[in-house]
Protein backbone atom coordinates (compact mmCIF):
# COMPACT_ATOMS: atom_id res chain seq x y z
CA UNK A 1 0.00 0.00 0.00
CA UNK A 2 2.98 2.33 0.45
CA UNK A 3 3.27 3.09 -3.27
CA UNK A 4 -0.50 3.52 -3.55
CA UNK A 5 -0.46 6.15 -0.80
CA UNK A 6 2.48 7.89 -2.50
CA UNK A 7 0.50 7.98 -5.76
CA UNK A 8 -2.48 9.54 -3.97
CA UNK A 9 -0.24 12.08 -2.25
CA UNK A 10 1.26 13.21 -5.58
CA UNK A 11 -2.12 13.86 -7.23
CA UNK A 12 -2.22 17.63 -6.49
CA UNK A 13 1.36 18.31 -7.59
CA UNK A 14 0.98 18.78 -11.35
CA UNK A 15 3.25 21.81 -11.44
CA UNK A 16 5.66 21.37 -8.53
CA UNK A 17 9.38 21.90 -9.23
CA UNK A 18 10.37 18.69 -7.43
CA UNK A 19 7.33 16.45 -6.92
CA UNK A 20 6.24 16.73 -10.57
CA UNK A 21 9.71 16.10 -11.95
CA UNK A 22 10.15 13.40 -14.59
CA UNK A 23 12.77 10.68 -14.85
CA UNK A 24 13.45 9.66 -18.47
CA UNK A 25 10.14 11.25 -19.42
CA UNK A 26 8.13 9.48 -16.69
CA UNK A 27 6.70 11.66 -13.91
CA UNK A 28 6.92 10.74 -10.25
CA UNK A 29 3.19 10.06 -9.95
CA UNK A 30 3.40 7.62 -12.88
CA UNK A 31 6.36 5.88 -11.26
CA UNK A 32 4.33 5.49 -8.06
CA UNK A 33 1.37 4.26 -10.14
CA UNK A 34 3.51 1.63 -11.88
CA UNK A 35 4.85 0.44 -8.53
CA UNK A 36 1.32 0.31 -7.08
CA UNK A 37 0.16 -1.71 -10.10
CA UNK A 38 2.97 -4.24 -9.60
CA UNK A 39 2.04 -4.60 -5.92
CA UNK A 40 -1.62 -5.03 -6.87
CA UNK A 41 -0.77 -7.74 -9.41
CA UNK A 42 1.37 -9.56 -6.85
CA UNK A 43 -1.48 -9.37 -4.37
CA UNK A 44 -3.90 -10.70 -6.98
CA UNK A 45 -1.79 -13.66 -8.09
CA UNK A 46 -0.61 -14.61 -4.61
CA UNK A 47 -4.11 -15.31 -3.37
CA UNK A 48 -5.01 -11.98 -1.79
CA UNK A 49 -8.51 -10.58 -1.51
CA UNK A 50 -8.84 -10.50 -5.28
CA UNK A 51 -10.66 -8.04 -7.50
CA UNK A 52 -13.43 -6.63 -5.28
CA UNK A 53 -14.85 -3.86 -7.46
CA UNK A 54 -18.51 -4.31 -8.36
CA UNK A 55 -19.73 -4.85 -11.90
CA UNK A 56 -22.10 -1.89 -11.52
CA UNK A 57 -19.07 0.41 -11.79
CA UNK A 58 -16.68 -1.64 -13.92
CA UNK A 59 -19.15 -2.28 -16.76
CA UNK A 60 -19.97 1.45 -17.28
CA UNK A 61 -16.24 2.22 -17.22
CA UNK A 62 -15.55 -0.41 -19.88
CA UNK A 63 -18.38 1.17 -21.86
CA UNK A 64 -16.55 4.53 -21.57
CA UNK A 65 -13.36 2.92 -22.89
CA UNK A 66 -15.30 1.40 -25.78
CA UNK A 67 -16.70 4.84 -26.68
CA UNK A 68 -13.20 6.31 -26.56
CA UNK A 69 -11.75 3.76 -28.97
CA UNK A 70 -14.80 3.88 -31.23
CA UNK A 71 -14.58 7.67 -31.46
CA UNK A 72 -10.83 7.52 -32.02
CA UNK A 73 -10.95 4.86 -34.75
CA UNK A 74 -13.92 6.27 -36.63
CA UNK A 75 -12.63 9.86 -36.55
CA UNK A 76 -9.01 8.84 -37.26
CA UNK A 77 -7.49 11.77 -35.36
CA UNK A 78 -3.89 11.34 -34.22
CA UNK A 79 -4.37 14.09 -31.64
CA UNK A 80 -6.74 11.76 -29.77
CA UNK A 81 -3.70 9.73 -28.71
CA UNK A 82 -2.81 12.59 -26.37
CA UNK A 83 -5.94 11.82 -24.36
CA UNK A 84 -5.11 8.11 -24.04
CA UNK A 85 -2.65 8.58 -21.13
CA UNK A 86 -5.52 10.09 -19.14
CA UNK A 87 -7.62 6.96 -19.65
CA UNK A 88 -4.61 4.82 -18.85
CA UNK A 89 -4.05 6.75 -15.60
CA UNK A 90 -7.64 6.41 -14.42
CA UNK A 91 -7.60 2.72 -15.44
CA UNK A 92 -4.53 2.16 -13.26
CA UNK A 93 -6.21 4.01 -10.38
CA UNK A 94 -9.41 1.97 -10.74
CA UNK A 95 -7.50 -1.33 -11.06
CA UNK A 96 -5.16 -0.78 -8.09
CA UNK A 97 -8.01 0.51 -5.91
CA UNK A 98 -10.11 -2.54 -6.75
CA UNK A 99 -7.41 -4.80 -5.32
CA UNK A 100 -5.62 -2.82 -2.63
CA UNK A 101 -8.53 -0.95 -1.03
CA UNK A 102 -9.98 -3.95 0.79
CA UNK A 103 -10.83 -2.40 4.17
CA UNK A 104 -12.34 0.69 5.71
CA UNK A 105 -9.08 1.71 7.42
CA UNK A 106 -7.33 1.90 4.03
CA UNK A 107 -10.02 4.22 2.65
CA UNK A 108 -9.65 6.31 5.78
CA UNK A 109 -5.88 6.57 5.24
CA UNK A 110 -6.37 7.49 1.57
CA UNK A 111 -8.63 10.39 2.55
CA UNK A 112 -6.11 11.53 5.17
CA UNK A 113 -3.21 11.40 2.71
CA UNK A 114 -5.11 13.25 -0.01
CA UNK A 115 -6.31 15.92 2.42
CA UNK A 116 -2.75 16.48 3.67
CA UNK A 117 -1.48 16.83 0.09
CA UNK A 118 -4.22 19.34 -0.73
CA UNK A 119 -3.31 21.33 2.39
CA UNK A 120 0.23 21.71 1.06
CA UNK A 121 -1.10 22.76 -2.33
CA UNK A 122 -3.39 25.30 -0.65
CA UNK A 123 -0.41 26.82 1.17
CA UNK A 124 1.18 27.39 -2.23
CA UNK A 125 -1.97 29.21 -3.33
CA UNK A 126 -1.83 31.45 -0.26
CA UNK A 127 1.86 32.12 -0.93
CA UNK A 128 1.19 33.07 -4.57
CA UNK A 129 -1.67 35.35 -3.48
CA UNK A 130 0.61 37.14 -1.01
CA UNK A 131 3.15 37.62 -3.82
CA UNK A 132 0.50 39.37 -5.93
CA UNK A 133 -0.65 36.59 -8.27
CA UNK A 134 -4.25 37.46 -9.19
CA UNK A 135 -5.57 33.95 -9.84
CA UNK A 136 -3.14 31.51 -8.19
CA UNK A 137 -3.28 27.84 -9.11
CA UNK A 138 -0.78 26.52 -6.60
CA UNK A 139 0.86 23.23 -7.49
CA UNK A 140 -1.90 22.52 -10.03
CA UNK A 141 -0.68 25.26 -12.36
CA UNK A 142 -4.29 26.23 -13.15
CA UNK A 143 -6.68 28.07 -10.84
CA UNK A 144 -9.80 26.27 -12.08
CA UNK A 145 -8.38 22.77 -11.67
CA UNK A 146 -7.09 23.68 -8.24
CA UNK A 147 -10.40 25.27 -7.18
CA UNK A 148 -12.55 22.23 -7.97
CA UNK A 149 -10.14 19.92 -6.10
CA UNK A 150 -9.94 22.32 -3.14
CA UNK A 151 -13.74 22.67 -3.00
CA UNK A 152 -13.98 18.87 -2.99
CA UNK A 153 -11.41 18.62 -0.18
CA UNK A 154 -13.01 21.39 1.90
CA UNK A 155 -16.41 19.69 1.81
CA UNK A 156 -14.82 16.30 2.50
CA UNK A 157 -12.93 17.60 5.56
CA UNK A 158 -15.93 19.49 6.97
CA UNK A 159 -18.05 16.35 6.81
CA UNK A 160 -15.29 14.21 8.35
CA UNK A 161 -14.90 16.81 11.10
CA UNK A 162 -18.61 16.59 11.85
CA UNK A 163 -18.90 12.80 11.88
CA UNK A 164 -15.47 11.63 13.08
CA UNK A 165 -14.11 11.77 16.61
CA UNK A 166 -10.45 11.61 15.57
CA UNK A 167 -8.29 14.32 13.99
CA UNK A 168 -10.94 17.02 14.44
CA UNK A 169 -8.36 19.82 14.59
CA UNK A 170 -6.70 18.55 11.40
CA UNK A 171 -9.98 18.41 9.49
CA UNK A 172 -11.13 21.84 10.64
CA UNK A 173 -7.79 23.40 9.64
CA UNK A 174 -8.02 21.59 6.30
CA UNK A 175 -11.55 22.91 5.72
CA UNK A 176 -10.56 26.51 6.52
CA UNK A 177 -7.39 26.36 4.43
CA UNK A 178 -8.95 24.77 1.35
CA UNK A 179 -12.19 26.78 1.37
CA UNK A 180 -10.27 30.05 1.77
CA UNK A 181 -7.94 29.09 -1.05
CA UNK A 182 -10.91 28.43 -3.34
CA UNK A 183 -11.82 32.10 -2.92
CA UNK A 184 -8.24 33.22 -3.53
CA UNK A 185 -8.13 31.22 -6.78
CA UNK A 186 -10.89 33.41 -8.25
CA UNK A 187 -12.71 30.45 -9.81
CA UNK A 188 -16.47 30.96 -10.01
CA UNK A 189 -17.05 27.28 -10.79
CA UNK A 190 -15.00 26.22 -7.76
CA UNK A 191 -16.91 28.61 -5.47
CA UNK A 192 -20.23 27.30 -6.76
CA UNK A 193 -19.10 23.71 -6.16
CA UNK A 194 -18.16 24.59 -2.57
CA UNK A 195 -21.49 26.35 -1.92
CA UNK A 196 -23.50 23.38 -3.23
CA UNK A 197 -21.47 20.96 -1.11
CA UNK A 198 -22.07 23.07 2.00
CA UNK A 199 -25.81 23.16 1.33
CA UNK A 200 -25.88 19.40 0.81
CA UNK A 201 -23.89 18.96 4.04
CA UNK A 202 -26.51 21.00 5.91
CA UNK A 203 -29.38 19.08 4.30
CA UNK A 204 -27.91 15.72 5.32
CA UNK A 205 -26.63 16.78 8.75
CA UNK A 206 -28.33 14.99 11.62
CA UNK A 207 -28.66 18.20 13.59
CA UNK A 208 -29.95 20.87 11.21
CA UNK A 209 -29.35 23.70 13.70
CA UNK A 210 -25.67 22.86 14.18
CA UNK A 211 -25.29 22.40 10.43
CA UNK A 212 -26.85 25.82 9.81
CA UNK A 213 -24.54 27.45 12.37
CA UNK A 214 -21.50 25.90 10.73
CA UNK A 215 -22.54 27.16 7.30
CA UNK A 216 -23.24 30.65 8.70
CA UNK A 217 -19.78 30.75 10.26
CA UNK A 218 -18.25 29.58 6.99
CA UNK A 219 -20.17 32.21 4.98
CA UNK A 220 -19.10 34.93 7.44
CA UNK A 221 -15.48 33.89 7.04
CA UNK A 222 -15.89 33.88 3.24
CA UNK A 223 -17.16 37.47 3.18
CA UNK A 224 -14.23 38.55 5.34
CA UNK A 225 -11.60 36.72 3.32
CA UNK A 226 -13.00 37.06 -0.21
CA UNK A 227 -10.72 39.27 -2.33
CA UNK A 228 -12.08 42.26 -4.27
CA UNK A 229 -11.26 40.77 -7.66
CA UNK A 230 -13.40 37.74 -6.80
CA UNK A 231 -16.40 39.93 -5.98
CA UNK A 232 -15.88 41.81 -9.24
CA UNK A 233 -15.82 38.52 -11.16
CA UNK A 234 -19.18 37.49 -9.67
CA UNK A 235 -20.73 40.91 -10.23
CA UNK A 236 -19.48 41.06 -13.81
CA UNK A 237 -17.56 44.29 -13.26
CA UNK A 238 -14.16 42.75 -13.87
CA UNK A 239 -13.08 43.19 -17.52
CA UNK A 240 -11.41 39.77 -17.64
CA UNK A 241 -14.54 38.12 -16.27
CA UNK A 242 -16.72 39.79 -18.94
CA UNK A 243 -14.41 38.68 -21.74
CA UNK A 244 -14.23 35.18 -20.27
CA UNK A 245 -18.02 34.95 -20.10
CA UNK A 246 -18.41 36.12 -23.71
CA UNK A 247 -15.85 33.58 -24.92
CA UNK A 248 -17.49 30.79 -22.96
CA UNK A 249 -20.90 31.51 -24.48
CA UNK A 250 -19.42 31.34 -27.98
CA UNK A 251 -17.57 28.11 -27.16
CA UNK A 252 -20.74 26.56 -25.70
CA UNK A 253 -22.61 27.40 -28.91
CA UNK A 254 -19.80 25.79 -30.92
CA UNK A 255 -19.96 22.72 -28.68
CA UNK A 256 -23.67 22.24 -29.37
CA UNK A 257 -22.95 22.59 -33.09
CA UNK A 258 -20.36 19.80 -32.81
CA UNK A 259 -22.91 17.53 -31.11
CA UNK A 260 -25.52 18.35 -33.75
CA UNK A 261 -23.17 17.49 -36.63
CA UNK A 262 -21.53 14.47 -34.90
CA UNK A 263 -24.28 13.11 -32.64
CA UNK A 264 -23.15 9.47 -32.31
CA UNK A 265 -19.36 9.33 -31.97
CA UNK A 266 -18.46 13.01 -31.58
CA UNK A 267 -15.48 14.84 -33.08
CA UNK A 268 -12.89 12.61 -31.41
CA UNK A 269 -11.15 12.49 -28.01
CA UNK A 270 -9.11 15.61 -27.29
CA UNK A 271 -10.36 17.39 -30.41
CA UNK A 272 -12.62 19.98 -28.80
CA UNK A 273 -10.03 22.79 -28.81
CA UNK A 274 -9.09 22.17 -32.45
CA UNK A 275 -12.69 22.00 -33.56
CA UNK A 276 -13.54 25.33 -31.91
CA UNK A 277 -11.09 26.98 -34.32
CA UNK A 278 -13.01 25.54 -37.25
CA UNK A 279 -16.40 26.52 -35.85
CA UNK A 280 -15.43 30.01 -34.61
CA UNK A 281 -12.71 30.85 -37.13
CA UNK A 282 -10.12 32.08 -34.64
CA UNK A 283 -7.12 30.42 -33.01
CA UNK A 284 -7.71 32.54 -29.92
CA UNK A 285 -10.89 30.54 -29.32
CA UNK A 286 -9.02 27.22 -29.06
CA UNK A 287 -10.07 26.61 -25.46
CA UNK A 288 -11.77 24.00 -23.35
CA UNK A 289 -15.55 23.98 -23.12
CA UNK A 290 -15.62 24.93 -19.42
CA UNK A 291 -18.46 22.44 -19.19
CA UNK A 292 -17.54 18.80 -18.63
CA UNK A 293 -20.85 17.42 -19.90
CA UNK A 294 -20.73 19.47 -23.09
CA UNK A 295 -17.10 18.58 -23.73
CA UNK A 296 -17.71 14.86 -23.26
CA UNK A 297 -20.76 15.05 -25.55
CA UNK A 298 -18.86 16.94 -28.24
CA UNK A 299 -15.80 14.67 -28.17
CA UNK A 300 -17.50 11.28 -27.70
CA UNK A 301 -21.02 11.88 -28.96
CA UNK A 302 -24.25 11.00 -27.24
CA UNK A 303 -23.09 7.41 -26.86
CA UNK A 304 -20.07 8.55 -24.86
CA UNK A 305 -21.94 11.03 -22.68
CA UNK A 306 -24.50 8.34 -21.83
CA UNK A 307 -21.65 6.02 -20.80
CA UNK A 308 -20.13 8.76 -18.63
CA UNK A 309 -23.46 9.52 -16.97
CA UNK A 310 -23.99 5.81 -16.29
CA UNK A 311 -20.56 5.60 -14.67
CA UNK A 312 -21.15 8.65 -12.45
CA UNK A 313 -24.67 7.55 -11.51
CA UNK A 314 -23.63 3.99 -10.69
CA UNK A 315 -20.78 5.28 -8.50
CA UNK A 316 -23.12 7.55 -6.51
CA UNK A 317 -25.61 4.70 -6.27
CA UNK A 318 -22.92 2.42 -4.84
CA UNK A 319 -22.05 4.99 -2.19
CA UNK A 320 -25.74 5.34 -1.29
CA UNK A 321 -26.16 1.56 -1.04
CA UNK A 322 -23.10 1.34 1.20
CA UNK A 323 -24.41 4.16 3.39
CA UNK A 324 -27.76 2.45 3.81
CA UNK A 325 -25.97 -0.51 5.40
CA UNK A 326 -23.23 1.34 7.26
CA UNK A 327 -25.41 4.02 8.84
CA UNK A 328 -27.00 1.42 11.11
CA UNK A 329 -23.86 -0.45 12.03
CA UNK A 330 -20.59 1.51 11.89
CA UNK A 331 -20.25 5.29 12.19
CA UNK A 332 -16.62 5.29 11.00
CA UNK A 333 -17.46 3.79 7.64
CA UNK A 334 -20.53 6.00 7.46
CA UNK A 335 -18.37 9.11 7.96
CA UNK A 336 -16.03 8.26 5.07
CA UNK A 337 -18.78 7.38 2.60
CA UNK A 338 -21.04 10.27 3.60
CA UNK A 339 -18.14 12.73 3.26
CA UNK A 340 -17.41 11.51 -0.25
CA UNK A 341 -21.05 12.00 -1.21
CA UNK A 342 -21.08 15.54 0.19
CA UNK A 343 -17.86 16.41 -1.65
CA UNK A 344 -18.78 14.90 -5.02
CA UNK A 345 -22.24 16.54 -5.02
CA UNK A 346 -20.63 19.95 -5.41
CA UNK A 347 -18.12 18.55 -7.89
CA UNK A 348 -20.82 17.57 -10.36
CA UNK A 349 -22.37 21.04 -10.15
CA UNK A 350 -18.98 22.71 -10.59
CA UNK A 351 -18.46 20.51 -13.67
CA UNK A 352 -21.20 22.56 -15.37
CA UNK A 353 -18.73 25.46 -15.50
CA UNK A 354 -15.36 23.68 -15.66
CA UNK A 355 -13.82 20.98 -17.86
CA UNK A 356 -12.87 18.55 -15.09
CA UNK A 357 -13.99 15.18 -16.43
CA UNK A 358 -10.44 13.80 -16.12
CA UNK A 359 -9.55 15.26 -12.70
CA UNK A 360 -8.20 12.67 -10.30
CA UNK A 361 -10.47 13.57 -7.35
CA UNK A 362 -13.47 12.42 -9.40
CA UNK A 363 -11.84 9.15 -10.38
CA UNK A 364 -10.62 8.58 -6.83
CA UNK A 365 -14.24 8.85 -5.69
CA UNK A 366 -15.34 6.45 -8.43
CA UNK A 367 -12.60 4.02 -7.41
CA UNK A 368 -13.65 4.07 -3.76
CA UNK A 369 -17.31 3.74 -4.75
CA UNK A 370 -16.48 0.65 -6.80
CA UNK A 371 -15.27 -1.23 -3.70
CA UNK A 372 -17.44 0.41 -1.02
CA UNK A 373 -20.31 -2.10 -1.03
CA UNK A 374 -18.06 -5.14 -0.78
CA UNK A 375 -16.00 -3.54 2.01
CA UNK A 376 -19.14 -2.71 4.00
CA UNK A 377 -20.51 -6.22 3.51
CA UNK A 378 -17.20 -7.76 4.56
CA UNK A 379 -16.63 -5.63 7.66
CA UNK A 380 -20.17 -5.26 8.99
CA UNK A 381 -22.26 -8.26 8.06
CA UNK A 382 -21.61 -11.62 9.79
CA UNK A 383 -19.88 -14.43 7.84
CA UNK A 384 -22.07 -16.91 5.94
CA UNK A 385 -23.51 -19.95 7.78
CA UNK A 386 -20.96 -22.31 6.18
CA UNK A 387 -18.13 -20.49 7.94
CA UNK A 388 -20.02 -20.66 11.23
CA UNK A 389 -20.30 -24.42 10.81
CA UNK A 390 -16.56 -24.79 10.16
CA UNK A 391 -15.87 -22.65 13.18
CA UNK A 392 -18.08 -24.88 15.36
CA UNK A 393 -16.31 -27.99 14.10
CA UNK A 394 -12.94 -26.50 15.00
CA UNK A 395 -14.25 -25.61 18.46
CA UNK A 396 -15.51 -29.20 18.95
CA UNK A 397 -12.07 -30.57 18.04
CA UNK A 398 -10.51 -28.37 20.68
Amino acid sequence: MFFYYIMIFLFPFHDHPILSASIFGVTTVKIAGIAATIVALMNLFQGGNGFIATRKVIIPYLFCLFCYFASYLLNDTTLSLEVFPRFLSVSVLLFTSSILLDSYIKIWKVLLVFSAAMNISSLYVVKQHLYGVIRPGGTFGDSNFYAIAAAFTAALCLSLWAYQKKYKIFFMISFILNSSSVLLSGSRGGCLALIVSLLYFWYKHRNKLIGALLICLACGAFFVLIPNNMLERFEGEDYGARVSTEHRLKIIAAGFDMIQKNPVIGVGPGMFKIETIKYLGSEKMAKMAHNSYLEVGAEFGMLGVCAWFCLCYSSIRQLHDSLRIASKEDEKIFACLHSLLVAVSGYFIGALFLSVEYEKVLWLTISIASVSVNIVLKEILPPPPRLHKEYRLNEDKR
